[in-house]
């Protein structure tokens, strides 16, 4: 069976065994959880997990679903996106319409649809996965949601928990996604980001340290170089007490990055003379990352 990508620590481990006792069968899935909690990704890896690998996986973003999408039969398509097999995966079905659902819950009961153009039928052979930000039994109770299209639905539920509900997940996710690109993640920006509360989940993990990467000087993760949202969090972390060099070298750092190395520009920034300042990036070693470094980095990894 192929290796599982390497997503599911602390609270998804009992997620990743169910999820390798289900892959191979063509049991229909329900995934629910936050926006940006990977219920994609984990729609995603059931299917590379299937017998049906080797076959389409089929996304169909159902908030953006148009009536005309179906035909008025209550099962077809202007063009088809569905082969006979694959596994077609329904991102957040919770958005579909009422009547849009009835049309979905007709195709599913008769296995097949409609090419609106050829007026042609075609028996279709998928796996359904189904994913949800909202609470589909709420929606169901309130008379939003199709009861016999949820009981379809809700034959496995896979519950992905929000970021801020394992926040011991966050660091090896985030050295994850930081792997290749940098040596490491200082201690100071690890625990900003153990101490934020994730509403955008993984998701917005994942975007967090390609910015912090891309900003940062290439070889370290520090909290400078994390979102504004994130820093605030520094007011209640106590700053470790540094040797007056460090402090020096750090703070010429930070000149030299916000002048983008113009030396004259940061010596009138740091109130010394620009003589000064090239002694002292000689004795800190202090040296330029250009660019193109950065970019040749980031498309080699």
């Amino acid at each position: 069976m192929e290796t599982l990508p390497n997503i599911f620590w602390g609270e998804l481990e009992d997620i990743h065994s169910t999820v390798r006792k289900i892959a191979p069968t063509d049991i229909t899935i329900l995934i629910q959880g936050e926006t940006g909690t990977g219920k994609r990704l984990v729609a995603k890896i059931i299917h590379m997990l299937s017998s049906r690998c080797d076959q389409p996986f089929i996304p169909i973003a159902c908030g953006s679903l148009s009536n005309e999408f179906i035909d008025t039969d209550g099962y077809g398509y202007e063009q088809s996106p569905i082969t006979i097999g694959g596994t077609l995966f329904f991102d957040e079905i919770g958005d579909m319409s009422l009547d849009m659902q009835s049309r979905i819950m007709r195709m599913l009961e008769l296995r097949e649809f409609l090419i609106v153009r050829e007026r042609k039928k075609i028996k279709i052979d998928v796996r359904v996965i189904a994913s949800s930000k909202k609470d589909l039994r709420q929606a169901m109770d309130a008379g939003k949601f199709r009861k016999d299209l949820y009981y379809r639905l809700n034959i496995v539920t896979l519950k992905l928990p929000p970021l801020r509900e394992r926040k011991e997940d966050i660091i090896p996710l985030a050295e994850f996604f930081a792997a290749g690109r940098v040596k490491k993640i200082s201690p100071r920006a690890k625990r900003l980001l153990k101490l934020y509360d994730w509403p955008g989940n993984v998701r917005e993990l994942r975007i967090c340290m390609d910015r912090a990467i891309v900003l940062g000087d290439g070889r370290v993760v520090e909290p400078e170089d994390l979102p504004p949202s994130i820093r605030k969090c520094a007011r209640i972390i106590p700053a470790p007490l540094e040797s007056l060099n460090l402090i020096e070298q750090n703070h010429i750092k930070r000149a030299l990055k916000y002048t983008e190395w113009n030396k004259k520009q940061a010596a009138r920034i740091l109130g010394i003379t620009l003589e000064t300042l090239r002694n002292k990036i000689n004795k800190y070693a202090i040296e330029k990352k250009t660019g193109n470094e950065k970019t040749l980095r980031l498309y080699k990894n």
